[in-house]
């Protein structure tokens, strides 16, 4: 095991910056998910790492040694790629095992590892398959075993689960997390999927344009986003963001446009210490779907009732996804099953302790935040 400090790493393609001055400490043993749209840098960071591509400026440390220079072969990590990357000619054993093969391991340490791997990821039985005889699902673990039988000092892996179906997704998720507790080593998973990113990173780092937007656990992302791309993109469905100004109104902080009027509890206010400097301002104001529900009364004097006209319906049994529109602004809302059609309009409770406000301008959280750690 050993931990991975990036400082300062920069990848240009030409007058394309790739990756910008990212600074980011994996901790040994450490389960780190980079995750955001395509085109934000996540795998060119893990390819600089491994050294398929080289650095334009800045320093990559694995454990105490600095390894800008290094080629692959002596990083001592191991890869994981989306498209499995097996060999077709050769059976599971062969696969699992040519990495040993080629460093000259003896064979009996060979055979006591590749079968050790392949019980671990359950692919005792398919030691004499071919990749072509196997389900999308069991060459993904073997391409898991090819990379777990080195022991290396860091796993990388490359959006592996991108080309399951939903169902497999979900049990290889719990799969690699369990090897990951069994192994206790070092590992760098990269998606674009943030539900992906919730569930399996210790800590999740946020990227967009190859800048770091945030480094911090699952639920702290969620509770507490530091712009208004983080707060957009973790959470399924997206969070609402709705313009608003702020004022006062007896001497209590209101949020108000020409749609609605929402006081702001005093204990949400306390979370923002410059909202009175935005007195007179817009601002942005954030509501997640889920903390929003159809015709319920509050069970605390924290929630405001506002008039939704119905535009469509996601019926997803256990729980629908209103589509909405509170005067201009759209709305979606994450509620239990109820009678809604669309073109009604219907009362919407607001749980007001929920509220997220930004900076209209720099589109930072108004709440003090930490970036990265």
């Amino acid at each position: 095991m050993a931990n991975v400090v990036l400082k300062h790493l920069t990848k240009r393609f030409g007058n394309l910056v790739a990756v910008n001055d990212v600074n980011l400490a994996v901790q040994e043993g450490e389960l780190m998910v980079l995750v955001g749209p395509s085109g934000c840098g996540k795998t060119t960071i893990l390819r600089l790492i491994s050294g398929l591509e080289e650095v334009s400026s800045g320093e990559i440390w694995l454990g105490d040694r600095r390894v800008n220079e290094l080629n692959p072969k002596d990083r001592d990590l191991a890869m994981v790629f989306q498209n499995y990357a097996l060999y077709p000619h050769m059976n599971v054993y062969d696969n699992i095992a040519f990495g040993l093969q080629m460093r000259r391991l003896p064979r009996s340490e060979i055979e006591a590892r590749v079968h050790r791997t392949a019980h671990l990821l359950g692919i005792s039985d398919k030691l004499k398959n071919r990749p072509s005889e196997l389900s999308g699902g069991q060459r993904q673990r073997v391409a898991v075993g090819r990379a777990i039988i080195r022991e290396p000092k860091v796993f990388l892996l490359d959006e592996p689960l991108s080309n399951l179906d939903a169902q497999l997704r979900l049990h290889m998720r719990a799969e690699l997390q369990a090897i990951h507790r069994q192994l206790k080593t070092t590992m760098i998973y990269v998606t674009h999927d943030q539900v992906e990113a919730m569930t399996l990173g210790q800590r999740v780092a946020v990227l967009r344009d190859g800048e770091l937007q945030q480094v911090d656990t699952p639920q702290r992302l969620y509770q507490h986003p530091t712009n208004v791309f983080v707060a957009g993109f973790i959470g399924n469905p997206a969070m609402n963001f709705l313009a608003a100004e702020v004022v006062l109104r007896d001497q209590h902080f209101c949020l108000k446009s020409t749609a609605f009027s929402l006081p702001l509890p005093e204990n949400r206010a306390a979370y923002f210490p410059k909202l009175r400097d935005h007195l007179g301002h817009k601002v942005l104001m954030g509501i997640r779907p889920e903390d929003m529900k159809i015709e319920l009364v509050a069970q605390s004097n924290n929630g405001v009732l506002l008039d939704v006209r119905v535009e469509f319906i996601e019926l997803l049994g256990s729980e629908m996804i209103v589509h909405g529109r509170l005067g201009e602004e759209k709305l979606v809302v994450r509620t239990e099953p109820r009678e809604v059609n669309p073109d009604e309009i219907f009362q919407l409770w607001v749980n007001t302790d929920k509220i997220y406000l930004f900076d209209r301008e720099t589109n930072r959280s108004l709440e003090t935040v930490s970036v990265s750690s």
